[in-house]
């Protein structure tokens, strides 16, 4: 055998050897990493359970305001109306009622629009995620609309307006002009019911989807384990693969 084989041989002896280390050294390393990436995602998926469940509690916040500013919607509306009625142009009497509306409604106004905001900024991470999840071709998972957020926040922003006109409407109320004030204001509070109502509504929805990624990310969580551990499987059979080709290789090369 000439120089040239031998030398040609002997390299390719030791590229198998190469090659079966680092092999080795794969199939070991598949394994090793298995658990901590495990783990890591079961956290991961417990921190993004707790901000849904933060969620939740945000948007309770949301409808315990709501449900303040319609029931405090009624009492005023009849207050207005009995103001305006008994007193056809006492203009203290309108202020003083719109003036404690103004208090009353901006203060539940601004604490649902505080809880949308946090909710917004607290989901901006789950939602970055589920996207990231939604990218592995086995798993699909519902992702939080943002804009039904931006959307309500618009339309608290909205009956914050509304609340506001009530007061200049009444302090701009002119003698023997009670009736028509009183229509206004009305008119102004009916708004901000519909307004309440139609937030309701879409906040509603929003929880649906809420409840709808915890199902999917809880469906994600009981088959992690099992995806990993089959990944794992399929990663060290390819490497016990190339072991063998490997070994082969090594056997069948000659001096």
């Amino acid at each position: 055998m000439s120089a040239y084989k031998r030398a040609f041989y002997t390299i390719i002896k030791l590229l198998s050897m190469v090659g079966i280390v680092l092999c080795l050294v794969g199939f070991t390393g598949t394994w090793i990493v298995n658990g901590p990436l495990t783990n890591g995602l079961s956290k991961s998926l417990t921190s993004v359970e707790n901000v849904l469940n933060s969620t939740g509690k945000g948007i309770g916040r949301v409808e315990s305001a709501l449900t303040e500013i319609q029931d405090e919607i009624e009492k005023i509306n009849q207050d207005i109306v009995r103001a305006g009625n008994e007193f056809t142009d006492n203009a203290l009497a309108l202020n003083l009622i719109t003036t404690v509306t103004e208090l009353k409604l901006e203060t539940r106004i601004e604490t649902a629009t505080e809880a949308i905001n946090l909710i917004y900024e607290a989901i901006a991470s789950v939602h970055h995620l589920v996207e990231s999840a939604n990218e592995l071709p086995f798993l699909s998972v519902s992702t939080l609309p943002k804009g039904k957020l931006q959307a309500i926040d618009k339309r608290l922003s909205e009956a914050l307006t509304s609340v506001q006109n009530i007061a200049l409407i009444a302090a701009d109320m002119k003698p023997g002009n009670a009736k028509k004030t009183v229509s206004s204001l009305t008119t102004q509070i009916v708004k901000i019911d519909r307004t309440a109502e139609e937030i309701r509504i879409s906040l509603a929805e929003f929880s649906s989807s809420v409840g709808a990624v915890k199902n999917g990310l809880a469906t994600f969580r009981a088959n992690l384990a099992r995806w990993i551990d089959l990944t794992s499987l399929i990663i060290s059979l390819i490497f016990l693969w190339l072991i063998l080709a490997q070994l082969c290789l090594f056997i069948h090369s000659r001096d």
